[in-house]
């Protein structure tokens, strides 16, 4: 498949882990994905928490806890639905290598390889159009552009504000010239084809449940009346 700028459809991916090394053995916590119009137009979204097997031990970073996950799927059990929001397009992050990365390790463990995809990074178009700038964070990125971020590191409002970044990028990239995914920096590669996650099988399995974040809050318990901070315990270590 010919990949081209203003051609073909873009995904933007985010996840939240439950640390900061390797998958394995860390794991993907929570995932969300962003289908984009060549243009950059939103044409639909998903997202889930995911149930890792193991200690959360980034709370602190993204304010997901152990107890937020009883009723969360498996990766492999929407490994299928995943990969098929990936299919025919440039996939796009904030410092996609990382997101990406885990994706290859988690498929990895499902006895799939990742085929090297088309890889294109905001945080790194941001530092070419303007190099000057104090952070390339993703907070910093789309203060810098007025644009309103959710919470940050949540899977989905993150995968949402990197999408309203690479749609300003985009603009400026076009009254510069760059007019090409290379000229982007976009890391070659080939988009992952239709039904790559069951070959010429059968289309993908019907997905298992997906549990969005704000889904597993409202099953949080919450506090006594009259605790709060040095009274009793927050929701979670975020604050929320």
């Amino acid at each position: 498949m010919e990949v081209r700028l203003g051609v073909t459809e873009l995904v933007v991916v985010d996840l939240e882990t439950t640390g900061m090394g390797a998958c394995p053995p860390e794991r993907a916590l929570e995932v969300a994905v962003v289908r984009l119009a060549p243009d950059g137009t939103p044409l639909g979204e998903w997202e889930t928490l995911l149930q890792p097997d193991r200690a959360v031990e980034a709370s602190w970073l993204h304010g997901i806890t152990d107890g937020m996950l009883p009723g969360a799927p498996r990766f492999a059990e929407v490994a299928g639905e995943l990969t098929r929001w990936l299919q025919d397009a440039v996939v796009v992050g904030h410092n996609p290598a990382f997101d990406v990365g885990f994706l290859r390790g988690e498929l990895a463990l499902c006895g799939r390889e990742l085929p090297p995809l088309p890889l294109l990074c905001t945080r790194e178009l941001t530092r070419r159009l303007y190099p000057d700038l104090d952070s390339y964070r993703l907070a910093s990125c789309c203060a810098w552009f007025g644009i309103t971020n959710g919470r940050e590191h949540a899977a989905l409002d993150d995968a949402r504000a990197t999408a309203a970044l690479l749609r300003r990028l985009l603009v400026v990239a076009r009254v510069r010239g760059l007019d090409g995914l290379e000229a982007l920096l976009c890391e070659p590669g080939e988009p992952l084809p239709p039904g790559w996650w069951n070959g010429s099988g059968p289309a993908w399995p019907r997905p298992a449940q997906v549990l969005p974040r704000a889904q597993a809050r409202l099953a949080l318990p919450r506090p006594s009346p009259g605790t709060g901070p040095g009274q009793g315990q927050p929701l979670s270590p975020a604050g929320w």
